[in-house]
C-alpha cells in the first residue's frame, strides 16, 4: 500500500498504532490500540489496509507487551 507508513507510540496505557500517511481531523488515522496485556484492539479491518510487512511488526510489538 502506498499510503502507509507505521507509527506506534506509548501513551501510558498501552500503545496507540497510527499511519503516518493519513490524516484525519489533524492527527495520524489511528489504526489500532495494543494494551498492556498485548490486546489489539483493531479500528480499522487489517487484513485489507495494513501492509502484511507492518501487520507482523503491530502482532510482534503485542507479543512482545503480553510477555512483559
Amino acid at each position: 500500500m502506498k499510503n502507509f507508513e507505521l507509527l506506534m507510540c506509548c501513551l501510558g496505557n498501552g500503545m496507540t498504532v497510527c499511519n503516518k500517511a493519513i490524516e484525519e481531523n489533524g492527527d495520524y488515522k489511528c489504526i489500532a490500540h495494543i494494551a498492556n496485556c498485548g490486546k489489539i484492539t483493531w479500528y480499522v479491518n487489517p487484513e485489507r489496509y495494513i501492509p502484511s510487512d507492518a501487520l507482523l511488526k503491530i502482532e510482534h510489538t503485542a507479543n512482545v507487551q503480553h510477555e512483559k
